[in-house]
């Protein structure tokens, strides 16, 4: 299995700061200093640590990749349709919790159809028995995970749980 490329970030101009401890850190022994600086500047800009640490917003992103390399149009179909599915499931209102668990839908619907596609092109050939029961189990799978999800959040939403204040714990 090939090494999965890394993920272009793109910093926007107004983190000018931030990308420039970045880059400063991301090397294979960064000065102390730097590493410090980076983490009082997260400290005092919380809401920076999605740039790089929403590990969610990734994993979406390699699994576009996944399913579709370079069909640009179909790229950004699915970019768009992530977030149409979240304004559907009510993001915008959501407390931090329901947040996290409707990501988790979306990410799940999204796998599950890459399954579901790969199933049916493998189904309608002279495949192998083997290769056929490979893809019947993954797609079970996936769909398992999207409903656990689903139901997930339909639990969160039924508790109406105080919101969340952080998604994060700050580390010393």
């Amino acid at each position: 299995m090939d090494d999965p490329k890394p993920v272009e970030i793109v910093m926007p101009p107004e983190l000018s700061e931030f990308g420039e401890l970045v880059r400063k850190t991301e090397m294979s022994e960064p000065n102390p200093q730097d590493i410090r600086a980076l983490r009082r500047y997260l400290d005092e800009h919380r809401e920076v640590w999605r740039v790089l640490g929403d590990l969610s917003e990734f994993a979406y992103t390699r699994l576009v990749d996944a399913s579709v390399g370079d069909q640009v149009a179909l790229r950004e179909s699915l970019k768009t349709g992530r977030l149409a599915m979240r304004q559907d499931l009510g993001y915008e209102e959501a407390s931090a919790l329901e947040r996290l668990r409707i990501d988790q839908v979306v990410l799940c619907w999204l796998r599950m159809s890459h399954v579901e596609f790969h199933h049916a092109a493998i189904s309608n050939r002279d495949t192998p028995l083997s290769l056929r029961d490979h893809w019947k189990r993954k797609l079970s799978a996936t769909q398992r995970r999207y409903l656990r999800a689903c139901e997930t959040l339909a639990r969160v939403r039924r508790l109406r749980l105080p919101a969340c204040k952080s998604t994060s714990t700050t580390a010393k």
